[in-house]
């Protein structure tokens, strides 16, 4: 199926939907701030004030904020918007808040850029640039701009009325969004040829086998990865179900932090089922799925290895967002480029 044809499924899909919608504006995103970038006299500095700058959104109630140097990021404000999205999924981030550090054009001043990336596009979000005052005048400057920047990411400060129902901060040009509480959505997504009959590899750290008398079970523990053709999982833990003289698993439940990843397609989420008979995947807990530019979202999302159908129940949303014609990366709201 093409991107415009699937592109072209997924509109129709959406205005037919019974609400539409920009964003769920109280949803607490998880953000990672990377260290900040500078000339080597100012390299230790950069990082206080990275760190300085998580500190303040963290006070926000942020629920989910990485320091610098607690994940994989390059320092400064340019990376490629592939690098962003493999650094945020590899971290299960929403967003990445880069910086970088230079001299003002007041001598005695240091100018500081922040550029907030989409961890699911790539793209800019927002940039934002101040002047650093001293160290001791520092705190307000950093917690006026952790607001400017969780304002941009549609995140309801800590005392604030919510503009409404459904109502999302910036505008929305360039996307468009469905969705549902309580019922189930389905969306069209490309495959990449997944091959059911192929083998299924199984790694991780500890492994524990129960036999009984209708099969047996594994246990994996620690850094479990699995692999399937094209399909790669990660999780925690993971207990492997085998039918009685068979060499592979007719079920997998994977617990803790688990990522799915196939080709163009990636999913996220606290617990995910995979069927092989049915070669059918379920996650749940926090699911999310990403293709492209487009984003599902659901307490449940239940989707097919060798097809290109998704369902999504319980507070259920998707959201469009057009490639940019020289296919660098996704429009972000507010993006009218």
């Amino acid at each position: 199926m093409s991107r415009i044809h699937s592109l072209q499924r997924f509109a129709a899909f959406v205005f037919g939907a019974v609400v539409l919608c920009a964003g769920t504006a109280n949803a607490s995103p998880s953000l990672g701030v990377a260290g900040f970038g500078g000339d080597v006299a100012r390299g230790a500095a950069s990082q206080t004030v990275a760190s300085e700058l998580a500190e303040a959104i963290a006070s926000r109630g942020v629920k989910r904020v990485l320091r610098p140097g607690s994940f994989v990021a390059r320092a400064g404000i340019d990376p490629s918007a592939s690098d962003v999205r493999n650094w945020a999924y590899a971290a299960a981030l929403d967003a990445l808040i880069l910086g970088q550090v230079s001299a003002a054009s007041d001598a005695s001043l240091e100018r500081l850029v922040v550029v907030v990336r989409s961890g699911h596009s790539g793209g800019e979000r927002s940039r934002h640039a101040l002047d650093l005052p001293e160290p001791a005048e520092r705190a307000d400057a950093l917690a006026r701009l952790a607001d400017e920047i969780l304002v941009g990411l549609g995140y309801e400060l800590p005392g604030e009325v919510p503009s409404g129902p459904g109502v999302a901060a910036g505008p929305a040009a360039g996307n468009a969004a469905a969705a549902d509480r309580g019922r189930g959505l389905d969306a069209a997504f490309d495959s990449e040829g997944f091959d059911g009959g192929a083998p299924i590899e199984i790694k991780a750290e500890e492994a524990e086998i129960v036999s009984g008398d209708h099969g047996r079970e594994l246990l994996f523990q620690r850094n479990v990865h699995v692999t399937q053709a094209n399909v790669t999982l990660r999780s925690e833990r993971l207990e492997a179900t085998y039918k009685r003289g068979e060499s592979e698993p007719e079920k997998l439940v994977a617990n803790g932090e688990v990522y799915v990843d196939q080709g163009g397609r990636r999913a996220k989420c606290d617990r995910a089922v995979y069927l092989r008979k049915d070669q059918r995947l379920t996650c749940s807990g926090r699911a999310e799925l990403v293709q492209g530019c487009d984003i599902v979202r659901g307490d449940s999302i239940e989707f097919w290895l060798s097809d290109d159908r998704a369902r999504v129940e319980g507070a259920a949303s998707i959201v469009i967002r057009p490639e940019h014609e020289e296919g660098s990366g996704c429009k972000e709201m507010g993006d009218r480029s």
